[in-house]
């Protein structure tokens, strides 16, 4: 069975109706005395000349056989998709921890205690590493997230 929508009231209407109980307005359609439709954004009868239209609202027609075919296979494919993006982050993460992150947190510890004890250039020297090196990791990061979008691309 066919549904009408009426998109002003986001109402369901029978196919075949043509007026939406809830606002009144026609659907999908302006209409003149003589049942003659025009778009919606018609100030005159296309076919009579008639100004007298009714008021009309945005339809949508649905076809339910259909939104649910759509709405089955996106539950199927959805949970897959997380799925293998779920794996590779899970990845990407235990990478992150078990091998960058220590040597940065030992990176950190020493260039804060060198930048105390031997002054300002040395401070100026190691920001710069920093720097370096974050730009590194986000290269990373981008490039792991190229080859995720990758696999999507291939399943």
């Amino acid at each position: 069975m066919e549904l009408i929508l009426c998109l002003k009231c986001k109402r369901l209407w029978p196919r075949g109706t043509r007026f939406c109980g809830t606002c009144r307005s026609s659907l999908g359609v302006r209409l003149c005395p003589d049942d003659h439709p025009s778009p919606l954004q018609a100030q005159v009868c296309t076919t009579c000349g008639s100004k007298r239209l009714t008021t009309a609202a945005p339809s949508l027609n649905l076809r339910p056989l259909g939104w649910l075919l759509l709405t089955a296979i996106g539950f199927c494919i959805v949970p897959l998709i997380v799925s293998v993006a779920a794996t590779g982050l899970h990845r990407l993460l235990c990478f992150v921890l078990t091998t960058v992150l220590p040597p940065l947190i030992t990176l950190a510890i020493i260039s804060s205690f060198l930048s105390l004890v031997l002054g300002e250039k040395v401070a100026h020297g190691i920001g710069q590493l920093w720097l370096g090196s974050f730009r590194l990791i986000a290269a990373a990061i981008l490039a792991a997230a190229r080859g995720i979008g990758r696999l999507f691309q291939r399943s």
